[in-house]
């Protein structure tokens, strides 16, 4: 009886061992409060000009605010491996993702699993309305897509063929520009003839802008992202068609803007990428220290031609 009781002793002793380490183990898996956080601007690709003000933006906010800013994202905009990469960053348990969607639909589940998993997520840039994220930061972007309609139809006195270059159809930004520039037309003789998508890619937008050229009779040319009025204007330039189309560009891109000054595109609509990449660091580490956001915070734009060219900024 002594030796079971003996026996019975030694191994309460090692199940309470085994319990207390496992406790333990389950402990130093936690997040330490204390430490920094990490939070992750994911644009849809990389390499271009115009996401690298972003990552700017990021890299002061991370510096004022002292915390752990990564831009992280596909070369090239391909929603299957942005969906990926944030699948990496929910595994590495980061504390915030700030997301500019290729595909707005493509990208929901991923985003609910973030937030599942307890990590912020908001977007910028582009929305993903319906998937749960917390808040948008970025462009009121069928108001701007309307600000350009507007501006085309007064240039082209109510009357004219118009094609729309794109960088993604899925992108829910571009959509919503495109809808506004649209219903800028309403009660002109304006028509869409043509709306095709490039992928933000410059090489494939030039050689898409000389096709619509040769197709189509147009009087304007709408770029509803950034590659769009580089590519478009040295289409014109080529074809010495410089003067006979109005081209109106989004984004303000050193090509695009020494273009305006040359008189080839008449006018580009000027947002803030690098607010949205401030904003989305200060509105994530606000999120992580329990605080509340609204859910759309408008960066603003600005109508940019010749004539405010040097002050739009002021």
């Amino acid at each position: 009886m002594l030796k079971r009781k003996g026996v019975l002793l030694v191994l309460v002793l090692l199940l309470t061992t085994m319990i207390l380490a496992s406790c333990g183990e389950n402990q130093s898996a936690q997040k330490d409060p204390n430490e920094e956080k990490i939070f992750v601007l994911v644009p849809k690709l990389v390499s271009h000009p115009y996401f690298k003000l972003s990552a700017e933006g990021m890299e002061q906010a991370a510096q004022d605010l002292n915390v752990d800013a990564r831009f992280v994202g596909p070369q090239k905009a391909d929603a299957a491996k942005q969906v990926s990469t944030i699948e990496n960053l929910i595994v590495q348990g980061v504390d915030g993702i700030s997301i500019s969607p290729v595909d707005a639909n493509a990208i929901k589940p991923v985003i609910k699993q973030a937030m599942d998993k307890g990590i912020k997520v908001i977007t910028f840039d582009a929305d993903a309305p319906g998937s749960g994220r917390t808040a948008y930061i970025g462009t009121g972007n069928k108001a701007a897509g309307k600000k350009a309609g507007e501006a085309m139809a007064k240039k082209l006195n109510g009357k004219g063929k118009v094609a729309i270059m794109t960088g993604q159809l899925g992108a829910e930004n571009l959509n919503q520009r495109i809808a506004g520039f649209k219903e800028a037309f309403k009660g002109t003789d304006i028509e869409v003839v043509k709306v095709e998508a490039n992928n933000d890619d410059m090489s494939l937008a030039l050689s898409q802008a000389e096709a619509l050229l040769q197709a189509y009779d147009l009087d304007g040319i709408f770029a509803s992202s950034a590659s769009g009025a580089p590519a478009a204007a040295q289409a014109l330039k080529s074809k010495d068609l410089v003067g006979d189309v109005v081209i109106i560009g989004f984004d303000d891109m050193p090509q695009t803007l020494n273009y305006i000054r040359e008189g080839v595109v008449y006018a580009t609509i000027a947002q803030r990428p690098d607010l949205m990449g401030y904003k989305s660091v200060e509105l994530l580490l606000k999120l992580t220290e329990g605080g509340e956001i609204d859910e759309f915070i408008d960066t603003g734009v600005a109508v940019v031609t010749k004539e405010n060219i040097d002050t739009y900024k002021e």
